[in-house]
């Protein structure tokens, strides 16, 4: 078990992150949705346990699953606050909120009798790629959609353009990308596995991207090059990141 004042630390660091980048949105509602997370980290970083925070670091900037049992129950206990299934006739619809930090169990036990999925994105700033990836593989061949209402960061913005049916986001939407991120700590040669692994990852995501926007593949690199880059929802369909706005 790495040592509580280090997890406490690295939990402050991502409360200051959210905080940093809150103030900086647009919307009021963004802003407040930033900043609620934002005290929800700091607050752990003064008591959270050992094991709650390494649940939940490993939960929120995970780039690699750490193991089966990690995630499985990152799944059961975590990821179920900002992801809301529902089924509407044939379709499973998934809101989006918060933090996108896993596939709760619901979701994972109505998909299989599913016949289509719908992404409803209202405000979410961000979360794991891991959900997004999992999220999309329950998707498998079935029908699929993706809508933006407000404001999609980070990983939701990922789950959006990656959806493989329509996409869509209102007239005053918007979307976020950045590069994959953790909270560092460790050995030196940990933080160099740490970063050839988010190397790595950024690599494999800006193909992706390429593949499904039919953006150039250096364009899609730039995305994830550190900064962050917003796109109103005129520029993300010009860009391919999204098929119609609605």
């Amino acid at each position: 078990m790495i040592r509580a004042f280090a997890l406490q630390q690295a939990c402050a660091a991502v409360g200051a992150h959210l905080l940093t980048q809150a103030t900086t949105f647009p919307s009021e509602q963004v802003r407040k949705e930033g900043l609620l997370r934002s005290l929800f980290w700091m607050g752990h970083s003064k008591a959270i346990t050992p094991e709650q925070a390494q649940a939940r670091l490993l939960g929120y900037i995970a780039t690699e699953p750490q193991s089966a049992q990690v995630n499985d129950e990152l799944a059961r206990v975590l990821a179920g606050g900002g992801v809301k299934p529902r089924v509407q006739n044939d379709t499973l619809v998934v809101n989006v909120s918060g933090e996108l930090l896993g596939v709760p169990e619901s979701l994972a036990m109505l998909a299989g009798s599913a016949k289509a999925f719908r992404f409803n994105i209202h405000t979410c700033l961000g979360g794991s790629l891991p959900a997004v990836d999992a999220m999309l593989k329950l998707v498998g061949s079935k029908p699929c959609s993706a809508h933006v209402a407000a404001f999609a960061g980070s990983a939701s913005a990922m789950l959006v353009a990656l959806t493989p049916g329509r996409r869509s986001m209102a007239p005053g939407a918007s979307m976020l990308f950045h590069a994959p991120a953790v909270a560092a700590f460790g050995s030196s040669a940990e933080l160099r596995r740490q970063a050839d692994e988010l190397d790595r990852l950024s690599d494999e995501t800006a193909g992706r991207l390429s593949g499904r926007t039919g953006q150039p593949l250096a364009w899609c690199r730039s995305l994830l090059d550190g900064r962050d880059y917003a796109f109103s929802s005129t520029e993300a369909k010009r860009r391919g990141l999204v098929d119609e706005i609605q």
